[in-house]
């Protein structure tokens, strides 16, 4: 009987022989036969040509231990994990250049691993590879410890990539790690780990061992930094392309004395970067909160003291133009403009509407740079085209102005009826529409006071409801 390797050995049952895997020991064992489930028994073999399915026949307790069983190979599987167990040589490890290329072969089906699991993978002495299920392999990781998990899993695995953006991120971290001797991330911490990944770039491989092919190192860097990835098929092509050229180059000491200060100065950068980005992510709302604070604060400051000492720009205005400026407000989100055309609680729910508004745009102006917000008018002026992610569309359209003909009109008394289309932003906690549209006419009454008119009284007559907008 071949000797038992690392998470590894023959187990005879029934006078047979399979291939056990160590999935769990002491406690853990019960633990994971219960969260077992019938679905999780297909594993991948993955041939030259083709993809095998390797079924797990059950489970068996050893010494302790729970090893998962199914269909012995002519010997033992060796783990992924031993491409780890040399130094960095001269050159690729072949070994690694054949598991991309017998991955590649699920980027053509629909099979793609949302993650790779490094303790799920085994180099076959036939030249496969060998996958365990995912779903076992979560469960795998759920028992470990977290530093274990770190090591084996949150290392390889970004924290926001699934299926093949993921494999590629999983692939250049491995060939970071074979070519240099070190991962590319180094956080100790769960958290650490993941804002490595989402903020930092790594020491390009270059750097990290100077005299490293500088096309392989700036094609790991782009990899992992940014949010291009490459198809598992022209990934097998890249590899295949860079284990034909010379890994390793001789430097001068005047060479490495400049990729010296080189590191020296990346380090340097990247720390700093890290120290700032860590001291955003922790105080952030705060900041934000007493910018906000201070701006909207200071604006509401000058919007009272500026209100005060000047008289409202409705002094002189023709009525229908005060009606005209306090409906076309809305678009602007100009609320002094529409509490200078009213009276006491005239319009009031408009009013409240428009400065809530107004205070959430400049919010995300801070933030952003940018409102989000897009008025109707506007929209209508383009044709009503779909509405982008984040926009949010608010106010009226299609605005008609009509004095009313009868006798409550008087010299110092009037009447209009105001027809316009509404467009407002349906609260998240609502569901289903984004925005709801209205085809509405109100009577406004005005009132003239000493030189200018007034808004009194705001009349709602009809309210009907338009077609949504179509959400790109």
């Amino acid at each position: 009987m071949e000797a038992p390797q690392k998470n590894l050995r023959v187990i005879e049952i029934g006078g047979k022989s399979y291939l056990g895997i160590q999935v769990a020991s002491g406690k853990g064992v019960q633990s994971f036969i219960r969260l077992f489930s019938p679905q999780d028994r297909k594993g991948l073999i993955l041939t030259e040509k083709s993809i095998e399915e390797w079924e797990i026949l059950g489970f068996s307790e050893v010494d302790g231990n729970l090893y998962l069983y199914g269909p012995a190979f002519e010997s033992l599987p060796e783990p992924f994990t031993s491409l780890f167990d040399a130094s960095p040589g001269s050159s690729i490890p072949p070994r690694w250049v054949l598991f991309i290329r017998r991955l590649a072969l699920l980027g053509k089906t629909s099979r793609v691993p949302e993650k790779l699991y490094p303790e799920g993978m085994f180099f076959l002495k036939e030249g496969g590879i060998l996958l365990l299920p995912e779903k076992i392999m979560q469960k795998v990781l759920a028992l470990e410890p977290l530093d274990q998990r770190l090591l084996h899993f949150d290392s390889f695995n970004h924290p926001d990539l699934t299926g093949e953006q993921n494999c590629s991120f999983f692939l250049a971290t491995v060939t970071y790690r074979l070519i240099t001797g070190s991962p590319p991330f180094t956080g100790t911490t769960e958290e650490e780990l993941h804002a490595e990944m989402r903020y930092l770039p790594p020491l390009p491989a270059s750097l990290k061992r100077p005299g490293l092919n500088e096309e392989l190192s700036d094609f790991l860097q782009l990899l992992l930094t940014s949010k291009e990835k490459l198809s598992l098929s022209e990934w097998e092509k890249k590899i295949e392309y860079f284990s034909k050229l010379p890994l390793l180059y001789s430097l001068t000491n005047e060479e490495l004395e400049k990729k010296a200060k080189q590191t020296e100065r990346f380090l340097f950068e990247r720390k700093r970067t890290y120290r700032q980005r860590t001291f955003w992510m922790k105080h952030r709302t705060g900041v934000i909160l007493a910018i906000l604070l201070t701006l909207v604060g200071a604006y509401f400051a000058y919007d009272v003291l500026s209100s005060v000492l000047r008289p409202p720009r409705t002094v002189g205005m023709a009525p229908e133009q005060v009606v005209n400026l306090f409906y076309s407000s809305m678009n602007t989100l100009d609320h002094q403009a529409m509490e200078e055309c009213v009276k006491k609680k005239a319009g009031k729910a408009y009013i409240d509407e428009v400065t809530q508004l107004y205070v959430v745009s400049r919010m995300r102006m801070s933030v952003e740079f940018k409102s989000g917000m897009l008025d109707a008018e506007s929209w209508y002026r383009k044709g009503r085209p779909p509405l982008q992610e984040g926009v949010t569309l608010y106010g009226i359209a299609e605005l008609k102005i009509q004095r009313e003909v009868g006798q409550e009109n008087t010299p110092d008394v009037l009447r209009f009826l105001v027809q316009f289309h509404r467009w407002v932003p349906v609260p998240p906690s609502e569901g289903g529409l984004r925005f709801r549209g209205f085809q509405m006419m109100e009577r406004v009454i005005l009132k003239r006071e000493g030189e200018r008119w007034v808004i009194v009284e705001i009349q709602p007559l009809k309210t009907e409801p338009l077609p949504p907008p179509s959400i790109e």
